[in-house]
């Protein structure tokens, strides 16, 4: 008893999935032969109605058969039908809710968890598209020319992210938005201030707004709630959940200097001032030329320092000869510095694997060859390969050091470049706080770590035996290989005691840095020693402007004289100082007029001076262990 699977017709006595006139359409090989099968009951060929079988000379509605059976289980066919017919009809009107009910026979423990997994998802992406805010970042320009518009950014943030991840990204994406637009090629010799705009919210009317970023940042979701009671926002953007973020900038003209450049007074000045802050926010030139691009704001933007701390090498490339490789199991340490100048340390426990060149000691020579790079007073240079890219390994001489100081040495070069690259940013945006442009200029600090062999190594040799080894402690400092073939020359601005005085711009801008390092760091750090690669930019047939310059081997004198055998100190830094003479950069700047306060060292303090090389490094909090 069923419904024919084809038809769709309903015979009580169905004993198969399709009625047989179903069946003898499905072998038909003409049309006349389709037409006498369909022809209805009482022609060609009809079909009893209860069982579905076709007679030739069927007269009734019945065949004989199930006529005698349907009299004696009237009863029980017709509940069978009725059952059948209202079974029919629950399955053509059930819902695909109704249907993808979830079974109620128990799972097992998989299945539960599966299960639970499922629901925790579905409700997590619930959740997140109901707390999704739409943030529309404008760049107003106020009286400036209409040119400097460019079309307003969309773009999504979560509830719960910070506010101080919004007026961060919004700043630099209108200024990344700005700088590819065609209007900046007009604004070449003017500059909008990015560093410190003006934030106001609203479309036709707009407040000012005082940005809570830091200590005092809050979530996007209670920041847009706070909008909503204070009046800020339309109807509209309360039903589209949209925060109409405007950014005003100030528009500054470049300095212009007519002063020679080379100055015979030094720019030594011993502040006896108690205030922390920073030296350079406290004097902006005379000669400084700005115009408004906005009426929200009438102070002069000024650069301030973040730096509140808690207290590579290689002179060549390898020639290009066939280099066997050993293979190493290590795990890495890595370096992060924050907004305000603290290191911290970072040690993973997942191993990784690392090609160091064998026989790489063979070559130990004037030149690159066969995997070895370079040797300096401390230490050598030979190559490795990690994750298919080649990069330059450190590790100190055995005739000077030991496992202990070769980690401790490696450990403390790695931190000072870390610390490096934080002045190197900042140094980036005291030239953008005051228009001015300057070549790009890192440390070779990304992608560098400290590693730690966790496998077998060779053992040293004894007596007279050569000396084979591809490492020669489980330490080693791993930092990506820097070119000096081509459009790269190896270059050295200023020795470990000396100031540099250099004449190109090149030069003229590492001087700078060195010099505002000291500024930035109220005159606790002083980087010296600095060696550079330079790469010459060429685009479309031209050399252009755009000279990238990347630090390597940092060394510093500091006020805790902990950064390294070389570190001399305050006297080290009182000697640079007389020797610096400020250059037209230095005065872009305002470095020339910054009042550096040098402590001087009493005894109370500690004497951290000695002979050899560096035995303690930076003052840190403990290591972040890390697991894969």
């Amino acid at each position: 008893m069923g419904v024919c699977g084809d038809c769709g017709t309903l015979f009580p006595r169905l004993m198969d999935k399709i009625c047989h006139k179903c069946k003898e359409l499905a072998d038909v090989t003409s049309d006349a032969e389709r037409k006498a099968i369909e022809a209805v009951r009482g022609q060609a060929k009809p079909q009893c109605e209860v069982c579905a079988m076709v007679y030739r000379y069927l007269r009734a509605s019945k065949c004989g058969a199930c006529s005698k059976q349907m009299v004696d289980l009237e009863g029980d066919a017709s509940l069978s039908k009725d059952l059948l017919e209202r079974a029919i009809t629950a399955h053509e009107t059930a819902s695909e809710h109704r249907l993808r009910q979830p079974s109620s026979r128990p799972m097992n423990a998989a299945l539960q968890a599966a299960h639970k997994a499922k629901e925790s998802i579905a409700a997590a992406k619930l959740q997140a598209k109901g707390n999704m805010f739409i943030i529309q970042i404008t760049l107003s320009s106020g009286g400036a020319p209409k040119k400097v518009q460019i079309l307003p950014i969309l773009k999504k943030m979560s509830g719960s992210d910070s506010t101080t991840e919004l007026f961060e990204q919004s700043k630099n994406e209108i200024k990344d938005a700005f700088k590819s637009s065609p209007a900046y090629q007009s604004f070449q010799n003017q500059h909008l201030n990015f560093e410190q705009p003006v934030f106001g919210v609203g479309s036709s009317k707009v407040h000012q707004l005082e940005p809570k970023i830091g200590t005092e940042a809050e979530t996007v979701e209670a920041f847009f709630n706070s909008l909503k009671s204070g009046g800020l926002l339309t109807d509209s953007d309360i039903k589209d959940k949209k925060i109409p973020l405007q950014l005003f900038f100030y528009h500054i003209m470049p300095e212009t200097d007519n002063e020679e450049e080379d100055l015979d007074s030094p720019t030594y000045r011993t502040s006896t001032r108690k205030s922390a802050v920073a030296s350079t926010a406290r004097k902006q030139g005379p000669s400084s030329k700005r115009k408004a691009s906005n009426s929200l704001s009438s102070s002069v933007p000024v650069y301030s320092s973040t730096f509140r701390p808690r207290k590579l090498v290689m002179t060549g490339t390898p020639v290009d000869v066939e280099v066997h490789f050993d293979r190493y199991q290590f795990t890495m340490t890595t370096f992060k510095t924050d907004e305000m100048g603290n290191v911290t340390e970072h040690m993973s426990i997942e191993e990784r694997t690392i090609k160091i060149a064998r026989d790489w000691q063979a070559n130990i020579g004037d030149e690159p060859k066969g995997g070895y790079i370079a040797k300096g007073f401390m230490k050598y240079a030979f190559l490795g390969r990690f994750e298919d890219k080649r990069y330059a390994i450190f590790q100190c001489k055995p005739i000077n050091s030991s496992r202990s100081l070769n980690l401790v040495d490696l450990t403390a070069e790695l931190r000072l470049m870390a610390l490096g690259q934080f002045f190197s940013n900042s140094f980036k945006r005291r030239a953008e706080m005051h228009g001015v442009e300057i070549p790009s200029l890192r440390w070779n600090f990304a992608n560098a770590f400290l590693g730690s062999v966790t496998s077998d190594l060779q053992s040293p040799p004894e007596g007279d035996e050569k000396d084979t080894r591809s490492l020669l402690f489980p330490e080693f400092l791993a930092a990506p290989l820097l070119l000096t073939r081509g459009l790269y020359s190896e270059r050295k601005f200023s020795g470990c005691e000396e100031a540099g005085n250099n004449k190109d711009p090149i030069g003229a801008a590492v001087d700078a840095y060195a010099h505002h390092v000291l500024v930035d760091s109220e005159g606790t750090y002083l980087m010296t020693d600095l060696q550079d690669n330079i790469t010459q930019c060429i685009a479309s047939g031209v050399v252009g402007p755009d000279q990238e310059i990347i630090l390597y081997d940092p060394q510093a004198h500091s006020f805790e004289r902990n950064t390294g055998f070389w570190d001399k100190g305050v006297e080290g830094i009182k000697k640079w100082q007389s020797e610096h003479k400020c250059k037209s950069l230095c005065r872009k700047l305002n470095l020339h007029k910054a009042e550096v306060k040098i402590r001087e060292k009493t005894d109370g303090d500690i004497d951290d001076s000695r002979s050899g090389p560096l035995r303690h490094g930076f003052p840190s909090p403990p290591p972040k262990i890390e697991s894969p």
